[in-house]
């Protein structure tokens, strides 16, 4: 399958791509013909839930004919397995993978972060592979710019391609890390991780789990808060947009 990495080549708009659950996977993903790529969330907690995800996966991108990039947890992965588990992957056809920290099985024990994980996965010398992973541009608040653009940097040389952010608000922070890659020559694709017309009981989550501060304009009228800062990631020409899945 292509690599979704191909989408941001000579780019004109910011090239979109939507998050799915297992869930409504098939059918959200039918009803998004605006994304250019999808990913996949992976919220299950057994060998059982891992195994319909991958079926999902495959079924996707054979019914739409567009990737699906697999999320895959650090903990999920045992360290003398990543070889196998990626070739299997590859066998299944899929070859694009987010990298996650979070959202781990309790009982699991593998790799303690993406980072570490991303690292191992660089050393299986697979080049087919296309590895993205997040990043959090709330951080220029409490730690600068370049503290940001240090971490994105040590993402890219652990093997990322592509940093999707995570959930924000303040367009600036967005705009300060892109500017800030640019300066330091990264070839990193950083794709803005936006809220695409969120409930209220989404916005509750948000601020509750993630610790964001819900500005007032998205609590007013959260469909036009996104759709403006849609149009300023366009017009400061953000290379992606990735809409997370409602719920």
């Amino acid at each position: 399958m292509q690599s979704v990495t191909d989408f941001y080549q000579d780019h004109r708009g910011p090239v979109i791509s939507q998050e799915l659950t297992i869930k409504n996977g098939l059918k959200s993903a039918c009803a998004r013909d605006q994304a250019q790529y999808f990913s996949l969330a992976n919220q299950g907690q057994t060998d059982h839930d891992w195994q319909t995800l991958l079926k999902t996966a495959t079924k996707v991108q054979l019914t739409t004919k567009k990737p699906v990039m697999v999320h895959v947890r650090a903990k999920d992965i045992q360290p003398g397995q990543v070889a196998s588990t990626f070739h299997h992957l590859l066998d299944l056809e899929l070859n694009n993978f987010l990298l996650v920290t979070g959202d781990k099985r309790t009982d699991s024990n593998g790799f303690s972060s993406a980072q570490d994980l991303l690292v191992a996965t660089g050393q299986t010398g697979l080049a087919e592979l296309s590895l993205a992973t997040t990043l959090d541009v709330n951080q220029v608040a409490n730690h600068g710019v370049a503290w940001v653009v240090n971490q994105a940097l040590a993402k890219e040389r652990a093997g990322a391609k592509v940093l999707i952010s995570q959930i924000f608000f303040d367009v600036d922070n967005f705009l300060a890390v892109q500017e800030g890659l640019k300066m330091a020559g990264s070839d990193l694709i950083l794709v803005a991780g936006v809220l695409h017309y969120p409930s209220q009981n989404q916005l509750d989550w948000v601020q509750r789990v993630l610790r964001l501060t819900v500005p007032d304009d998205w609590r007013k009228n959260p469909d036009l808060a996104s759709a403006r800062l849609v149009a300023d990631l366009t017009d400061g020409q953000a290379a992606g947009i990735h809409y997370f899945a409602n719920f």
